[in-house]
């Protein structure tokens, strides 16, 4: 059987753009402005804070412990790996966590985090599951394409957080929500899996127009 995440990009219509979007290519080149890439680490640490909310919901609403335990795993790797480092990136541009603690969401950051929330509070089991991975996945497909680009430069101020997103520490919370995508496909019917579908495509539109929203930020 096809693993869940591997159909879904597939069959989204934006995966390839969202993958090489003109922000995505200025980190991995190190031509980003510095006030873009500070913006951007402020709303995506707002953007953390809610889907490890949102996870928390998920871990209340698993059926199985199976689903529990990993959705517990996936929780405290963002709390403890991925917005730690978003707190040290932010300190070394004189950020403060309280600081971080006090920026408000940008309505396209607020857009996209409702719909995590709308799918974490849903009754339709493994839902946010499906919500959240072109984020937590997409993110890793990012990190290996930069890496196995060859084309890193030493001097990239951004290295750090090329280095994060194609970390094995970040690839492993990858493989623990593989597991759970293909946990809950394994009995899904076909109106389940299309209704996924659309789910995936719109959160993959959603994370370009964050992207997007970031890289006018400063314009």
């Amino acid at each position: 059987m096809t693993p869940l995440y591997h159909s879904l990009k597939s069959q989204s219509p934006d995966y390839e753009r969202y993958l090489h979007h003109a922000l995505v290519q200025r980190i991995s080149d190190g031509t980003l402005p510095q006030g873009v890439f500070i913006f951007f680490l402020k709303q995506d640490y707002v953007f953390l804070t809610c889907l490890a909310r949102a996870l928390g919901l998920a871990v209340y609403k698993s059926q199985s412990m199976t689903l529990l335990r990993s959705a517990q795993t996936i929780l405290n790797k963002i709390l403890d790996v991925e917005i730690r480092l978003h707190i040290e990136h932010c300190k070394g541009f004189g950020i403060s966590e309280k600081m971080l603690a006090e920026v408000p969401q940008d309505p396209v950051t607020l857009a996209y985090t409702r719909y995590l929330f709308e799918h974490a509070q849903s009754d339709l089991s493994g839902d946010i599951y499906i919500a959240m991975s072109p984020c937590l996945l997409g993110y890793g497909d990012i990190g290996r394409r930069i890496k196995a680009s060859g084309k890193v430069n030493p001097k990239n101020p951004y290295n750090d957080w090329i280095e994060m997103y194609s970390s094995d520490a970040y690839l492993d919370t990858g493989n623990i929500l593989n597991d759970c995508l293909d946990r809950i496909s394994s009995k899904a019917s076909p109106e389940t899996q299309a209704r996924w579908q659309k789910i995936f495509n719109n959160a993959v539109r959603m994370e370009i127009a964050f992207w997007q929203m970031c890289f006018d930020a400063q314009s």
